[in-house]
């Protein structure tokens, strides 16, 4: 699952099951999961995996909010959230992939791709605007080019999951299909299991305060983007400290 800021809101479950199985691909063990329809997909990428395409979402980076209220910027020189990208994917082992470089002209021609962690040790392949590269299978990569770290593709490529999800699983509270689903602030109670199913994207806000048995995971999108970000005070309970953000 990945977590785009902080964000998660709850829904009525909603009977998606045959409607996603039509969009998962796929092809030598690599999954990859369909766009909602709503959402462009990035104009600074586009990626395949083992040939089949991989929807490149748009992102922004460079702004850090600390629990104390404070904002940092990130790298310091830059004064505004950076457009970014990225995709996600699921795959048991080595796997192949092509990113293509698109505009602005800054970004080509394209004369290097740095891969990080540099601790796998990728090596890509460059021709013209393209490049491939052979990951080692599950892992979180940052690939940027020409050196430019703050408008880097970051690949999320998953582990399989061992069983299919559906609404009707056992211990599922809440679950999210493919789509797009546009909520509020929530507030998560005890002994809540919500799925994100491949797909899907939430976006809204989340607070879990002194609860327990809590567990949000699939491999569909959270994101916060959109919400007003304005920091609460810094409280204290039996849990410990926490911010909360309204």
């Amino acid at each position: 699952m990945l977590w785009v800021l902080s964000a998660i809101l709850l829904l009525p479950m909603f009977l998606w099951a045959d409607k996603e199985d039509e969009k998962v691909t796929t092809k030598k063990g690599v999954t990859t999961y369909p766009a909602p329809e709503e959402i462009a997909p990035s104009e600074l990428y586009e990626a395949s995996v083992v040939g089949q395409p991989c929807f490149v979402y748009p992102c922004t980076v460079g702004e850090t909010y600390r629990p104390n209220g404070s904002t940092r910027r990130n790298p310091p020189e830059t004064s505004k959230p950076e457009p970014a990208a990225f995709c996600y994917f699921d795959t048991k082992g080595p796997t192949e992939v092509e990113v293509t470089v698109l505009g602005p002209a800054s970004r080509l021609p394209l004369k290097s791709l740095t891969v990080r962690p540099l601790r796998h040790r990728i090596k890509p392949t460059i021709d013209g605007n393209k490049a491939r590269l052979t990951i080692p299978g599950p892992c979180k990569l940052s690939i940027e080019p020409n050196g430019n770290a703050w408008a880097a593709l970051h690949v999320f490529a998953g582990v399989p999951e061992k069983e299919r999800i559906t609404p009707e699983t056992p211990g599922i509270t809440r679950y999210f299909g493919p789509g797009v689903h546009v909520l509020g602030h929530t507030n998560l109670e005890s002994n809540t299991s919500v799925y994100i199913a491949g797909g899907a994207v939430v976006y809204g806000q989340v607070q879990a305060v002194g609860v327990e048995n809590i567990r949000i995971f699939g491999k569909g999108i959270l994101d916060a983007s959109k919400a007003p970000r304005k920091h609460g005070k810094i409280k204290k309970n039996k849990f410990g400290r926490y911010t909360t953000l309204i």
